[in-house]
């Protein structure tokens, strides 16, 4: 088992089990693990640790963090991956696979050369092979979702073919509706891969966090509220308490921080239209309990979102009116969306409110 050091272990708060799991997925023969959760639960700063782990033992770590716009970047990520150890392997490579694999990472200076799918993946195969006959390698990359199609399809090549020796992974993946490429996926289960799913943290912990980075303390009140606000979310926490310091103005006209809107507005926007809509009335009327008791279609759908992708997204919707706000662009207008929430009401037999709360 691979054992963190002390300062790696400082550096997280109330991730020791966690780390731990890293930790014996890296060790010698493992496979590796995803980690998976919400957006600001934690599982970058778990993949940190666990690639910082990987050095101390001596890893060849090969790492790239994509992001959501760099998946129209055709092997972006692959190049990533390889930039710092290709120059020493590259000219070890057979030359048509060598020539596939600078044509896709842009080495060549023919601007019109097209790289061979077959090619640069055994390309990619043989690079990590020989890498592995001298050290441990690891695969480590921060938002598997956001990988571009083409390093996608590379790498589930090479991992099916790897032996278990050769490589392990370590990857984060963001729940809910972003596509994740699933043969990818499936070759992660294939090895056997550790699958992490990281949980709220308690409210001590989240305390704590708090002090650590913004060197407030909370009233007791204000310690509540922000951990049922955050659902133990340790970014959302955070986020909230540095907007509104140790005494906020927890109501329903507080303002939301932009990072936290941010985030939400692009959790929200990732649905389909329909499911985005339900949210959007239940949020408009504050009866999250509408989608849960309703049986139509598209309201079992939203209930589906809620349950897998949502919290603790569900309980700012009701509580934060400028979240409700944020939702509204995700409707197609005002009189549709106020239509549904009425449908929605009649649903379970409930009248609708005489009022609604202020758009502006």
């Amino acid at each position: 088992m691979v054992a963190a050091s002390a300062s790696i272990e400082r550096s997280l708060v109330g991730r020791d089990d966690e780390l731990a799991m890293v930790a014996a997925a890296l060790g010698q023969g493992g496979s590796g693990a995803l980690l998976e959760g919400e957006p600001g639960i934690g599982k970058t700063a778990l993949w940190i640790a666990g690639t910082e782990m990987a050095r101390d033992r001596g890893a060849c770590v090969l790492e790239s963090r994509p992001g959501e716009a760099e998946r129209r970047l055709s092997f972006s990520a692959l190049d990533d991956l390889l930039s710092n150890e290709l120059d020493e392997v590259l000219p070890h490579i057979p030359s048509p696979r060598r020539r596939a694999l600078e044509i896709a990472l842009l080495r060549t200076d023919d601007p019109d050369a097209s790289p061979d799918p077959r090619g640069v993946s055994t390309a990619v195969l043989e690079v990590v092979r020989r890498l592995a006959r001298d050290r441990p390698v690891v695969l480590a990359i921060d938002d598997v979702q956001w990988l571009d199609p083409g390093s996608a399809r590379v790498l589930t090549f090479a991992l099916r073919r790897l032996e278990p020796g050769e490589i392990a992974v370590l990857g984060t993946r963001r729940a809910g509706p972003e596509p994740t490429p699933a043969p990818l996926v499936r070759a992660f289960d294939e090895r056997g891969i550790t699958r992490l799913t990281l949980q709220p943290l308690e409210i001590s912990v989240i305390e704590a966090i708090i002090r650590r980075q913004l060197g407030v303390r909370l009233s007791r009140p204000a310690r509540r509220n922000v951990y049922e606000l955050s659902g133990g979310n340790p970014l959302f926490a955070v986020e909230l308490a540095r907007a509104h310091g140790a005494e906020p103005p927890w109501s329903a006209g507080a303002e939301l921080p932009d990072r936290l809107a941010s985030a939400i507005r692009r959790r929200v926007g990732a649905f389909e239209p329909p499911v985005r809509e339900v949210l959007c009335a239940a949020a408009l009327t504050q009866q999250l309990r509408l989608i849960r008791r309703s049986g139509s279609e598209t309201s079992i759908r939203a209930r589906e979102a809620c349950d897998e992708a949502l919290p603790p997204f569900a309980r700012l919707v009701m509580l934060l009116r400028p979240l409700r706000e944020e939702l509204y662009t995700h409707a197609l207008s005002l009189g549709p969306l106020l239509e549904l929430a009425c449908d929605l009401m009649e649903l379970v037999g409930l009248n609708m409110l005489a009022s609604t709360p202020p758009l502006g």
